[in-house]
């Protein structure tokens, strides 16, 4: 660790969300489809006399304000976090961890629901794993105790930052990879105010929800990407072959962020139409996560430049509020 070395840090969406039941700890039992899309953070590491993080922040003039409110309160707690639980897990193992100075490249918006937090923090524990443990992967001790950090973090730990999509049932932890039989694109649209994931939380906490028992996860027989998207409950289809993909933080959105919550419905409803005009072939829009940031995919054939057709044309119909970003998953 004694040169800087430079980490990515993918973002991702959740292809549909339900919330399906508590478990007596208190944690919710989620049912979801992460898909890590190739927008990234970067985190540049290296040794440093004592630990210390440093941030960049990136994004278009529509986000520009809120990247502003993040330079004054944006303390990455996880990314603390993650230092200090490696730190004492290692120290157990009669390992010292040097001190790290980390510079973190921001480009994924907060909060959004793109998991950008925990894509930085599962980067930063693969790095001081293999810091310690070269060539190896991270015990499952040790993804266990990272989950405690945030939910999202094994997802990346394990399969986002490898560019694999998965199948939550469960918690963060209870995950089946999933493999890509076929070319993916798909859009990010972003607008320039967020939602409070805790606040979101705190809603579902009031709703009566089944409780469920902590089993151990079974595997699917069908891991194949296509099948799942074929599963995916949705709400609506508002234009021919476009799926407005259920997600529940939408209904508790309503109830907790009203007027973002209109905000985003029309938006959804312009990213459908633009789909429907623009693919030959089935689409899915919808929200990713608890956050503010909408998604529309789809595995129509589709090269570069009608991919950032369009992103124009999203980007001319949202307007200067909103970032859109391209991804492409290619086989």
């Amino acid at each position: 660790m004694k040169n800087s070395t430079a980490l990515f840090a993918p973002a991702k969406i959740n292809l549909g969300l339900r919330i399906t039941g508590r478990y007596a700890n208190g944690y919710h039992r989620v049912e979801s489809i992460f898909l890590p899309i190739n927008i990234f953070d970067r985190l540049v590491v290296r040794e440093s006399p004592h630990d210390a993080i440093f941030y960049k922040f990136y994004g278009s003039p529509g986000v520009q304000k809120r990247a502003d409110f993040l330079r004054g309160v944006y303390k990455a707690p996880l990314l603390w976090n993650s230092i200090a639980m490696a730190r004492s897990f290692l120290v157990k193992k009669e390992i010292k961890l040097p001190y790290v100075e980390i510079t973190l490249h921001k480009r994924i918006p907060s909060p959004s629901g793109l998991g950008g937090a925990s894509s930085d923090a599962a980067s930063l524990l693969l790095y001081l794993w293999k810091s310690a443990y070269p060539g190896t992967h991270p015990s499952h001790e040790f993804i266990t105790r990272a989950e405690r950090l945030g939910a999202d973090i094994p997802f990346f730990m394990r399969f986002g930052t490898k560019g694999s999509a998965a199948h939550l049932k469960g918690v963060g932890h209870e995950l089946i990879g999933l493999k890509l039989t076929s070319p993916m694109a798909g859009w990010v649209c972003v607008p320039n105010f967020g939602f409070s994931t805790p606040q979101m939380y705190s809603a579902v906490r009031t709703w009566e929800l089944p409780v469920v028992e902590n089993n151990a996860l079974e595997q699917d027989a069908n891991t194949n990407l296509a099948l799942r998207l074929t599963e995916i409950p949705y709400s609506d289809e508002p234009y021919h072959q476009v799926r407005l993909v259920t997600n529940d933080f939408d209904t508790v959105a309503e109830e907790v962020f009203p007027r973002g919550a209109i905000l985003l419905k029309k938006a959804k409803y312009t990213l459908a139409e633009v789909m429907h005009k623009t693919i030959k072939g089935l689409s899915y829009v919808g929200m990713s996560g608890s956050g503010t940031a909408l998604f529309a995919v789809t595995e129509a054939a589709l090269v570069r430049h009608e991919r950032e057709k369009i992103q124009h044309l999203l980007k001319a119909r949202l307007g200067s509020a909103w970032l859109v970003e391209n991804f492409f998953h290619s086989l």
